[in-house]
């Protein structure tokens, strides 16, 4: 049984080379985020967008490039990934468009601050979520009437599973989440207009909550 196996990793601690982090992070951009991207073009959503979990900011700063008549609010635990996030922006000329606030999507006062938006997104955050019911609450209650609340995260799967690896890839597909599993949360926080889809190569999910 694929029993899961929560990250090892503390979400948001710090990191020993923001710099080697970075460039890592910067040079699989393109591959990782792909499939996302393709989705976010095909909504065509204007207006405000809310980023759970931005990291340092280059996810932030694709989509920006992709919507010119959007303004992005990127939230993120790790004051290193900020600090990151920041300069990342003012290189790419997006500083006025990306505004960086450092929270816990799981404090539900600290989200309701926020406002209002009218897509919210996060990216291979959720299976680092202590209590992502929690978190999933506060984020629906942040995307606008007639908004949309997307995640992208890892799924398991037995072949990845079980593989002998501990990379962080690895943990990150034993921490995550079974599509039955989600559509139990959902069940728990009264969510019903949800489409949960599995893309090939299957160890990734995309979920889609239309308000």
């Amino acid at each position: 049984m694929m029993k899961r196996i929560p990250h090892p990793d503390k979400i948001g601690s710090t990191v020993q080379d923001p710099g080697e982090y970075y460039e890592k992070h910067k040079k699989r951009a393109q591959s990782q985020f792909k499939s996302f991207l393709k989705q976010i073009r095909k909504l065509g959503i204007k207006g405000r967008y809310l980023e759970i979990g931005s990291g340092p900011g280059i996810l932030a700063s694709m989509v920006t490039s992709s919507f010119p008549e959007i303004q992005i609010t990127a939230v993120e635990l790790s004051s290193d990934m900020i600090d990151l996030g920041k300069k990342h922006v003012k290189e790419m000329s997006m500083e006025n468009r990306i505004q960086f606030v450092q929270g816990n999507t799981e404090d539900e006062t600290f989200v309701s601050s926020l406002g209002q938006f009218d897509l919210v997104y996060s990216t291979f955050s959720l299976h680092h979520w202590k209590n992502p019911e929690q978190a999933l609450r506060h984020m629906v209650n942040a995307t606008s009437k007639n908004g949309t609340l997307m995640i992208f995260d890892f799924k398991r799967v037995w072949w990845l599973y079980y593989h002998p690896k501990h990379t962080g890839f690895m943990n990150s597909v034993r921490a995550s989440y079974l599509p039955k599993e989600m559509k139990r949360m959902f069940k728990n926080i009264g969510i019903q207009n949800y489409k949960i889809r599995t893309p090939f190569p299957y160890f990734w999910q995309i979920i889609t909550i239309h308000k």
